[in-house]
């Protein structure tokens, strides 16, 4: 998974979005089976889970100016453009934003604040305990990763 949203959002809200977003029609919500012979731009497929993260998005196919390179700011940069659609808080990945080297490291955004988050001990990490933790919040230049990755929102 890797994005969420803490709430549920219809396909066509989400498909829209999508869109926008990529400033592309070709946007395929779907399972990952069908994903070979699609010709869409953009293939996401939802993953339910139990946490407070319950609306997750798995991303497996991007525009061709989007490199795979910089598929992490990409997500950080929809989680934020989705939180601030939809109203809620989204978490993607943070790796690389925490004090040490950890798979648990998230960034939530809430309220068009980014907080770094341990999701180790939560439903949403590892399937057991309870909430995902914030730890401080955190500087992330919104311009300058749309600038990078050459979108606009």
């Amino acid at each position: 998974m890797d994005i969420a949203l803490s709430k549920n959002i219809s396909i066509n809200e989400l498909k829209s979005s999508i869109c926008s977003f990529f400033a592309t029609e070709s946007v395929f919500i779907g399972d990952i089976t069908e994903i070979i012979d699609n010709p869409t731009n953009v293939f996401i497929s939802i993953v339910s889970n139990e946490s407070e993260f319950p609306f997750g998005l798995s991303i497996s196919k991007l525009p061709k100016h989007i490199s795979s390179e910089n598929f992490q700011n990409m997500t950080i940069l929809l989680a934020y453009f989705l939180a601030n659609r939809f109203n809620c808080p989204t978490i993607c990945d943070g790796t690389g934003f925490g004090d040490y080297n950890s798979q648990y490291w998230s960034i939530i955004w809430d309220d068009g604040i980014a907080y770094l988050a341990d999701d180790s001990n939560s439903l949403l990490g590892d399937g057991e305990g309870g909430k995902v933790k914030r730890i401080k919040k955190l500087n992330i230049d919104i311009d300058e990763l749309s600038k990078q990755l050459g979108l606009t929102i």
